[in-house]
């Protein structure tokens, strides 16, 4: 769920964030809506794509302000160069409505302010994945 819309992507734009700029970006998972909720137990996975051309930190945090992710050049690219960082599996009992909320913190650290990044541009995209569990 982000601003109130029932999405599996989200496109945070980058085009404004300038060295020295943090944006923390909300949204959350849930496993129904007011109308439903699901009857089986899921597994999702939270996927961050970007081309990491500018030079931003990117983490994912939970409600407790528990890092969860850093999406950084540890991670592999896919076939068209794109950085792609995954969570471990998040698993949502079917027993309850359940919401997990979470936040990217992406930061454009003020070192980077010289006129070489000036004409950087860049997205970071993230994907919900999910499936029913299989016991």
């Amino acid at each position: 769920v982000v601003d109130a819309k029932k999405l599996d992507h989200i496109d945070v734009d980058l085009s404004e964030i300038n060295p020295g700029d943090t944006i923390k970006y909300l949204f959350s998972v849930s496993n129904g809506s007011q109308e439903k909720a699901s009857d089986v137990t899921i597994v999702y996975n939270i996927i961050v794509k970007t081309m990491h051309f500018m030079p931003i930190n990117i983490e994912l945090y939970d409600k407790e302000d528990k890092l969860i992710m850093n999406c950084d050049e540890s991670y592999n690219r896919n076939a068209g160069n794109e950085l792609v960082c995954m969570t471990d599996d998040i698993e949502m009992s079917y027993l309850e409505d359940v919401k997990h909320d979470y936040y990217l913190n992406i930061e454009f650290p003020t070192e980077y302010s010289s006129y070489e990044y000036a004409s950087l541009i860049d997205y970071l995209n993230v994907q919900i994945k999910s499936h029913q569990k299989m016991d």
